[in-house]
């Protein structure tokens, strides 16, 4: 499905920041993705290489003129031929601007027109705030109480805020993550026009307080968050979003109700209810069975089952029979007699791997022809060998969005060269927030809230997955595959 917040575009362009992050007339720029790597940290820094030729400054050029806080004539030449997108990502270094700043100003308000209201108001309070002499005027063409958003006046999209743990249990858990921010970034920017930068920010060990604090710090120079790692800090960073209308992706928080706290809060996942859908599209591929439906009271008020639930009611299977059992249980005579007794084609079960294996050794003994299906506890990997037999056709959903394999290759490559051996779930969730933004970026957002409806577009499907701002990765490159077991090992349905 096409729209404008797709895949990152690569295209030419005379401006193309360069991949060394010197000025173009510097000399050759390597080539290839992991290239990318070497923009952030050159293009990003206070001083940079030596200008370019007066009459001829390129993007690098002009940022580097722009930081020294004098209005020179070749940069007032610069600004009035330069695109839109430039000019903003000039004016992320703020007030180190100088009176520059009122000048890029000038010239990006110049740019925009009434069809970009956000994108203006924005402006008229980075005016106000880099010139006061004109704030009277500016503020009161905003039109509304401009207090807290003159605050965040110089907040930029191309300065990523990302807020994560370096200390405590899940220091390890956070690196991962924020490795896979910057490779998501690193290959973003290796296939655009401007680049983005990641600012870290601590939040500290699992404190909700400490993370609020920390959003309100990063929002004077972030126009997009990612953050944070547990869901209790996510949930107070998603309130704290929500009032600054702050588009914030979460990625690893599992209360799936963190996107309920506004539209501007926004979720990797996939959800569980989006985990149980898959897998019912797939049973019904094969027709409308009789299906039942058992799970462990430890996950029995989670979505995964009725999602699944819900999509085979909707596809015209019957849900013939629901049973939840006391976790830790290893005695299910009583279940599997029913499943007989309901004559049970298909059985959905959700629970622990041992729970699942004694369960399919009550099936038969009790000498059933009853499929089984559900998560990755039913997985190969997950069970005893003496237990594979007994999975025969089982089928199971995975818990993570799998990238299509150029896309999973190129992560690879980004997290080797950075000294990464293994790229897991958490480096996928990573590298997809940030993927994310850039997109928006890509596609011309260039305020927080220009942002955050690029984000609105790539939340489809189910009302659940809608109200909780599930972000769905389908036509994006990435997807959840079913697997069958056959012959003790996971083979993908309608894969390779």
């Amino acid at each position: 499905m096409a729209r404008a917040a797709g895949r990152v575009p690569a295209r030419p362009n005379r401006r193309r920041f360069p991949d060394t992050g010197r000025p173009a007339s510097a000399g050759r720029r390597p080539r290839g993705v992991v290239a990318g790597l070497l923009i952030a940290a050159a293009a990003f820094g206070a001083a940079g290489a030596a200008p370019a030729a007066a009459d001829d400054l390129t993007l690098l050029d002009a940022d580097y003129v722009a930081a020294q806080g004098r209005a020179t004539g070749d940069l007032k030449r610069w600004m009035r031929a330069a695109p839109l997108s430039e000019l903003m990502f000039v004016l992320r270094r703020g007030a180190a601007l100088g009176q520059n700043e009122r000048l890029l100003v000038d010239e990006a308000l110049d740019r925009v027109g009434n069809d970009r209201p956000d994108l203006r108001r924005h402006l008229r309070l980075r005016m106000a705030a880099a010139d006061p002499g004109r704030a009277r005027r500016m503020l009161g063409e905003v039109g509304r109480d401009p207090g807290p958003l003159l605050r965040r006046a110089r907040a930029s999209v191309f300065n990523v805020a990302v807020l994560l743990p370096a200390e405590g249990p899940y220091e390890s858990y956070a690196a991962s993550v924020r490795a896979g921010i910057e490779a998501g970034l690193a290959f973003a920017n290796a296939r655009a026009d401007v680049p983005l930068r990641a600012r870290f920010w601590n939040t500290g060990d699992d404190d909700p307080a400490r993370t609020a604090a920390v959003l309100d710090s990063a929002s004077l120079e972030s126009a997009a968050a990612i953050g944070e790692l547990l869901s209790v800090p996510t949930l107070a960073l998603a309130v704290g979003a929500r009032a600054m209308r702050l588009p914030l992706v979460s990625p690893t928080a599992t209360d799936e109700a963190v996107g309920r706290a506004g539209d501007t809060v926004f979720q990797i996942g996939p959800s569980s209810w989006h985990r149980g859908a898959t897998l019912a599209r797939t049973v019904l591929a094969g027709g409308a069975p009789r299906v039942g439906v058992l799970v462990s009271s430890e996950v029995g008020a989670r979505s995964f089952h009725a999602g699944f639930a819900e999509t085979i009611e909707a596809g015209g299977g019957e849900i013939a029979w629901r049973e939840v059992y006391a976790s830790g249980n290893r005695d299910f005579r009583a279940e599997v007699k029913r499943i007989g007794i309901e004559d049970i084609g298909l059985l959905f079960w959700n629970g622990d791997a041992e729970e699942g294996a004694a369960l399919l050794r009550e099936i038969q003994r009790q000498r059933l022809e009853v499929r089984i299906c559900g998560g990755e506890a039913l997985a190969p990997s997950h069970q005893h060998r003496s237990t594979l037999p007994l999975l025969e056709n089982a089928l199971y959903v995975t818990d993570d969005w799998t990238l299509e394999p150029g896309l999973a290759a190129a992560l690879d490559r980004l997290l080797r060269a950075a000294g990464v051996e293994e790229t897991t779930s958490l480096h996928v969730r990573g590298f997809l927030a940030a993927y994310l933004i850039a997109a928006a970026v890509q596609a011309r957002a260039l305020c927080a809230e220009e942002v955050a409806a690029s984000l609105l577009t790539w939340v489809r499907g189910d009302s659940y997955l809608r109200e909780r701002g599930f972000l769905d990765w389908s036509a994006e490159g990435a997807d959840l595959p079913v697997y069958r077991v056959e012959k003790g090992e996971g083979k993908r349905v309608g894969g390779p």
